[in-house]
């Protein structure tokens, strides 16, 4: 069981979705990462969306960025943000990141913020 740790910040991610409107992006883009994450146990927060429908990959992946751990394909209509919250157990330098299923042709975001539990 996971407990949560008071005065652990929250870590925020980078990337071109997470700081602009991202626009005219390909299928395979990441647009927001969190790169080198501790062993620990976190509770990310995923958030997506875009103006027109999209897919999105949800991924944990290690440090190379080579190997999926986990990926989770997630979709989101037009005109909305939505928020998926899932549990990672990281190993060091690990990464979380968001990736555009297809392509947007228009305007998409994507953010994570992510906090070890213990």
């Amino acid at each position: 069981m996971a407990g949560r740790v008071i005065g652990n910040p929250p870590i925020a991610s980078t990337g071109l979705g997470s700081t602009a409107i991202a626009v005219n992006q390909s299928s395979g883009t990441a647009l927001a990462a969190i790169i080198g994450l501790r062993d620990s146990i976190y509770e990310a927060r995923f958030t997506v969306g875009a103006d027109t429908v999209a897919f999105w990959k949800i991924q944990h992946v290690d440090a190379a960025q080579s190997v999926i751990r986990n990926q989770r394909v997630v979709i989101t209509g037009t005109n909305q943000t939505i928020e998926y919250i899932y549990t990672y157990k990281a190993e060091t330098n690990d990464v979380l990141r968001v990736v555009l299923g297809t392509a947007v042709g228009s305007s998409a975001v994507a953010d994570i913020q992510a906090e070890a539990l213990f």
